[in-house]
């Protein structure tokens, strides 16, 4: 039997953009305090060249300003593929289990080799410490 999950889950907007040059593309700034667990979900769509890797940051304070890099052994799974590869190829999905140890998380995507890019989009999934997140 297949049951709902939406009632323990939120969606948060971590990421949405055309990237059409070699640069860092910065996502929003997640609060995973209301959260028991986070997941981040990463594609690339319209995908034509270059390459994308994706890094997770965190830090204690809200404006990110004494951000770190999310060691591997904070990410699910630690062994890389998911963790640190590559993004370079249309409809290619990763998906990011986080442990992380403070409170406040962003994603930052690093390009390169990009001439006309790809629409990179990212969701966190956050778990509700208890049943019946608040939606919206």
């Amino acid at each position: 039997m297949i049951k709902d999950l939406v009632s323990d889950i939120k969606a948060l907007k971590g990421l949405f953009a055309t990237i059409s040059t070699s640069t860092t593309t910065t996502g929003s700034i997640i609060d995973t305090a209301p959260y028991k667990s986070m997941t981040v979900v990463i594609a690339a769509v319209s995908w034509t060249d270059g390459s994308f890797l994706p890094a997770l940051f965190e830090d204690t304070a809200s404006a990110m300003g004494t951000e770190s890099a999310i060691d591997d052994g904070n990410m699910i799974p630690q062994t890389t593929p998911e963790a640190s590869a590559t993004i370079d190829a249309a409809n290619e999905v990763h998906t990011i289990g986080l442990i992380g140890t403070k409170r406040y998380v962003r994603l930052k995507i690093v390009s390169s080799g990009v001439s006309s890019g790809a629409i990179i989009c990212a969701l966190f999934i956050g778990e509700a410490l208890d049943a019946g997140v608040t939606q919206g």
